[in-house]
Formats: structure tokens, C-alpha cells, sequence
């Protein structure tokens, strides 16, 4: 069985694409990524450009899910990359999410509402409600984790404006509950816990809409909201009991949610531990609030969700100034700054992958603009001019593994050119070029790249090609010429074409290999044919 019967075998980018699909939707987050890398392979080695970026995004979300936010933020980098001088604006502005939630986790509060904003702007420009609702809610949630509360209720307003564009009421169940989170994190960063203040109350507002969105919905609840955003809402209404001086009731609730986080992203049950913070800061119960802070602190950081240990530190200081225990606050501060050290560090890789990738893609962009500028056909013969090949050939050669992959080129000289010119008219030499860029197409295998070498001369790569097989297409063009009547163009015409060869090494280029063609069609060393018809 050949390469090509293998290949048969395998699915389509676009399935690849359909299957990461799938597989997200229904959980299998593992599966996804497997599938994902694959793709990211395979349209790597085929240079089809939009199909890896979307092998890209698919990681990301993979990565996102697992709480790798790191590593969530370079896959959303290289599909922007790659995406950047396209034409899939929506995949663009998916990839501009991904970055901006990826880099809000990571405390990189700059960087998130750039990509934030710049997803937002994209998305305004396209016919799509729910990439602009998509944009205007991680906008939110970059301006909510860096403190901008007013700024992440606009975005939020935005969002569910577009939102209530779209058909159910899902999505603006989802915003609201987001929204909620947002307000509660604005009552605990400004210590307004006071039930009858005004930042509470925004808080009890945004849950009974909630609430009345879910009881005119059949299926209330359950139907409207997943898994994640129900521990959310409940996590909201766990702290509002807590502020209301309920605390034994609070803890009740929260036990009742807490299983809602099983199997979702690994800092959600991090709220859990701090809804247990506030109902024992509520208590004065100084040991187990300091501990469930030290809880957050501790493992949102392992868990690379910065923002969150940011916040982890700040309650976990507050308590133990509460306490007298000065010299502990410090000594959290100083925690803090070693661990920001030790995050740029471990960041470092990643910014040497990205950095090596960015820099391929620029030269992939520069390749293709050259091309683009150079003419794509011979405008006598229709074939390829030699400038547009020489780039296609060389960024086919790019993508093979030339240890194992087979390809070869062919150089094809017409004989006695000048001279036939001459002796019949310029007009019956082009048509004798012509004719034999019209043999070459036909004799040719799909995939081989023909193209006008020289004044005289023809080039053609043949892709999978062994020795075996390029000694065949030299016989099949060989024959192809002899068969010809030649004497169509004119009485007495004799058309005479040398071909010669050269198999690809590892390291050749286009241009080496060209080469040795040329220097054997000199010499004569290789196969050389004189056909006479």
C-alpha cells in the first residue's frame, strides 16, 4: 500500500475541526486537545493557515478549561498571528477572547483589555450578535478583575443589550449571573458588605432578575444555566446570606452548591473556599478565615489564576492586620513579589516559543505578499512564470520531511529554438512553446507544478515522486512529444525537447536542486533524451 492509499484513511482538516467540536461540547476536554494537536499538525504540514489557527483555538479553550492559563494565552497568540492577515474575522475575534480571558487570569490587566478592546471593535465591524455579545462580556470581566467596576457594568450593559438579540434567553440568564459575580467582588474589594448599602443592593437586583428570567423559563434554572454559572449564582446568594448576618445559613447553601464544581475548571471551588472565608470572617472566627485566605492564596496561584490569588492576598492580609500579626501582612507581601518574580520566569519559555512562532509567521506573511506581487502565469504559455514557482515550490519543499517525503523536478529544453525561429518565424516558435506547455499539462500528474523555466526551457516539480516515478513522467513526456503532429503548425516542422532530473535531498531548495538540473543538462552526466519527431 502506497502513501497516498494511507492518506485516504485519514479525516479531513474540516472533520478535524467538526470533531473538536463535538468533543468540546459534550466534555470530553482531553479528547479535544488530542484532536486539536492533530489538526494543528496536519494543517502545519499542508501550510493551510485558517485550519491551524482553528487547531489553535480549540487547544485554547482546552487549556482554559484545565486552568492553563499560560499556556491558554500562547494558543490564543499564534491563531491571532495566523489569523492577523486574513480573512476570518470571526475566528479573529474568538482568538482576541481567548487572549484577553487568558491574560485577565494571569493578572496581566493591560494586555487583556487591549485584546478585550480590540476583540470588541473587530466584532462591532461583523453581522454577528452573539461575537459581539461574546466580546462586550470578557471586555467586562478584563475591567472587573483590574477594579474598573463601572467601566465592567457598561460592558456587561453592552453585552446584554446583544444578547437579547438572539433567540432564548440563555444568554442573558449567563451575563446576569457574571454580572452579579462582578458586583459582589466590587462589595468585597470596597468592604461594603452592609446589606442596606447601596453596592449590596445592585447585588440583590441583579439576582431577582435572575431569578425572574428562570421562573418564566420552562425548566427554570436548570434549563437556562449550566452547571458553572447555577454555583455561581448560588455562590452570589451564599454571600449575600453571610452579609445579612445568616451565617449558619450561608454555610448550609454552600454546602448545597459546592458539589456543582466537580468536574468544572479547578479555581471555581476556589470561591467555595472563599464564601467559607467570609461566613467565618463573619463569625470572628479569625483561624478558619485566615486558613480558607491562605487556601486561595495558595492555590489560585498553583493553579497560574493570578487575578484570584491577587484577591487571596489582599483578604488574606487584611485578616492577620485584623489580627495584630503585622509582621506576618508582610511577610505576605513579600510572598507576593517573589511570586511575581518566579511568574515572569516561568513565562519565559513561552515568550521564546511565541517569539519563534511570530517570527515564522511574518516570514510565511512576507512569502506570500511576494508572491502575490510577482506575476502568477507566463502570459504566452499560461503556465506558471519562474518567479511564482520558484516561491510555490520552495514553500512545498518547506512542508516535506525530505528523509522520507519523495519529490524531484524536471527541467524540459526545446532544442534549436533560435534556430527554428529562424528557419520557420517567430510566430510558429511560440506556438511550439505553446505546444508543449499544453503536453505538459496533460502528461502530468494532478499535484505536479509546471512552469516556464527560461526562453527555451520548461521546470516541473513533481510532488511524491520517487526515482521510479519521475523516470516514468520523463517517459510519458517523451512519448507525448513524439506522438505529436507537429506538422499541424507547419510542413516539415522537427520539434526536439531534453529533459534532465534531479531527486530532492535533505536541505535542498528549489533553487539547488534547479541547479543541479541545469548543470546536468549542460554536461549530460544524468538521463538526458533528444527526441526528434
Amino acid at each position: 500500500m502506497d502513501d497516498g492509499e494511507h492518506m485516504i484513511d485519514l479525516p479531513s482538516l474540516d472533520e478535524l475541526d467538526a470533531t473538536c467540536r463535538a468533543l468540546w461540547r459534550t466534555g470530553a476536554v482531553g479528547d479535544c486537545r488530542l484532536q486539536a494537536l492533530q489538526m494543528i499538525a496536519r494543517a502545519s504540514a499542508g501550510d493551510d493557515v485558517r485550519a491551524q489557527a482553528r487547531g489553535w483555538l480549540h487547544r485554547a479553550r482546552c487549556e482554559q478549561f484545565q486552568s492553563a492559563y499560560l499556556d491558554m494565552l500562547e494558543s490564543a497568540r499564534r491563531a491571532m498571528a495566523l489569523l492577523e492577515a486574513g480573512d476570518s474575522d470571526r475566528d479573529l475575534v474568538h482568538a482576541r477572547v481567548l487572549a484577553c480571558a487568558a491574560a485577565t487570569a494571569l493578572n496581566r490587566h493591560d494586555e487583556a483589555i487591549e485584546a478585550g478592546l480590540l476583540a470588541r471593535h473587530l466584532a462591532d465591524d461583523a453581522m454577528h450578535a452573539d461575537d459581539r455579545a461574546l466580546a462586550a462580556e470578557v471586555l467586562a470581566q478584563a475591567f472587573w478583575w483590574s477594579g474598573q467596576n463601572e467601566a465592567a457594568l457598561d460592558s456587561f450593559d453592552t453585552a446584554l443589550a446583544q444578547a437579547r438579540l438572539l433567540p432564548g434567553a440563555e444568554w442573558p440568564v449567563q451575563l446576569l449571573i457574571q454580572r452579579a459575580c462582578a458586583q459582589a467582588w466590587h462589595c468585597i474589594r470596597q468592604d461594603e458588605r452592609e446589606t442596606d448599602g447601596p453596592s449590596c443592593q445592585a447585588v440583590h437586583a441583579t439576582v431577582a432578575e435572575v431569578l425572574r428570567l428562570c421562573e418564566s423559563a420552562p425548566g427554570g434554572l436548570h434549563a437556562l444555566a449550566q452547571r458553572a454559572g447555577r454555583f455561581q449564582l448560588g455562590w452570589v446568594q451564599v454571600l449575600l446570606t453571610c452579609w445579612r448576618g445568616e451565617a449558619e445559613r450561608a454555610r448550609v447553601q454552600l454546602a448545597s452548591i459546592r458539589p456543582l464544581t466537580q468536574d468544572e475548571r479547578p479555581w471555581l471551588d476556589l470561591l467555595a473556599v472563599w464564601a467559607a472565608a467570609e461566613i467565618a470572617l463573619k463569625q470572628r472566627a479569625w483561624p478558619a478565615a485566615e486558613a480558607s485566605a491562605r487556601r486561595v492564596f495558595d492555590e489560585a496561584h498553583r493553579l497560574s489564576h493570578e487575578a484570584l490569588a491577587e484577591q487571596g492576598a489582599r483578604l488574606l492580609t487584611s485578616l492577620l492586620l485584623v489580627q495584630g500579626k503585622h509582621a506576618l501582612a508582610l511577610d505576605v507581601a513579600r510572598e507576593c513579589q517573589q511570586r511575581r518574580v518566579g511568574g515572569h520566569e516561568r513565562a519565559l519559555p513561552s515568550h521564546a516559543r511565541l517569539a519563534q512562532f511570530l517570527a515564522t509567521a511574518r516570514e510565511r506573511d512576507l512569502r506570500l505578499r511576494t508572491r502575490l506581487s510577482l506575476p502568477p502565469d507566463d502570459s504566452l504559455t499560461g503556465l506558471h512564470a519562474r518567479g511564482y514557482f520558484l516561491q510555490l515550490a520552495q514553500e512545498m519543499l518547506r512542508t516535506m520531511d525530505l528523509s522520507r517525503a519523495r519529490c524531484s523536478v524536471l527541467q524540459i529544453g526545446v532544442t534549436g529554438l533560435h534556430a527554428l525561429a529562424e528557419r520557420h518565424a517567430p510566430l510558429i516558435r511560440d506556438r511550439v512553446l505553446c505546444a508543449v506547455a499544453r503536453l505538459l499539462r496533460e502528461t502530468l500528474r494532478a499535484g505536479d507544478l509546471p512552469a516556464r523555466w527560461t526562453h527555451d526551457e520548461f521546470a516541473v516539480l513533481l510532488h511524491r515522486s520517487s526515482a521510479d516515478d519521475t523516470a516514468r513522467v520523463c517517459q510519458r513526456i517523451a512519448e507525448a512529444v513524439l506522438a505529436h503532429d507537429w506538422s499541424a503548425l507547419t510542413e516539415g516542422l522537427a520539434v526536439q525537447v531534453s529533459i534532465s532530473h534531479a531527486q530532492a535531498r535533505p536541505g535542498d531548495t528549489i533553487e539547488t536542486l534547479m541547479r543541479r538540473c541545469e548543470d546536468e543538462m549542460r554536461a549530460g552526466r544524468l538521463q538526458h533524451r533528444q527526441i526528434a519527431a
